[in-house]
């Protein structure tokens, strides 16, 4: 199992965090057969919590690859601006947001893995890890 953490990150509007930025999010697939990409989206100065509700505000993203050069859809989700969690107390809880991709029998031509971090159109603060099992 390989896990690597990106620290708290502030990213630009429109800004991808991927294997240009962090090289760890890329791996050859080898004995590999589950990906799980986790981002904490209540943390620094600009937290997606206090983004505008209902923006798209990051999307993390799985892609894979034959060559490690041209690479396809895996699986991606998006995730909205503004509080998502309170309790009663009107507290925002810390949350993660992920995606969790068992990928292995469905692309067997699969040499390559690579995460992504795709910013909206507001900058934001994030956090995260990518794990490859």
């Amino acid at each position: 199992m390989g896990t690597t953490n990106f620290g708290l990150t502030t990213l630009p509007a429109n800004a991808v965090i991927d294997d240009t930025v962090l090289p760890a999010l890329k791996v050859s697939v080898g004995s590999f057969t589950t990906f799980h990409l986790t981002a904490a989206r209540n943390v620094g100065a600009n937290p997606l919590d206090g983004l505008p509700a209902g923006v798209v505000a990051i999307q993390l993203v799985a892609e894979w690859s034959i060559d490690g050069v041209a690479w396809q859809d895996g699986m991606s989700a998006s995730f909205p601006g503004g509080v998502v969690f309170q309790d009663k107390a009107q507290t925002i809880r810390a949350e993660t947001v992920e995606i969790d991709w068992p990928f292995g029998a469905d692309f067997p031509a699969a040499q390559f893995l690579r995460g992504r971090v795709v910013n909206g159109p507001n900058q934001c603060t994030v956090s995260g890890s990518v794990t490859f099992s």
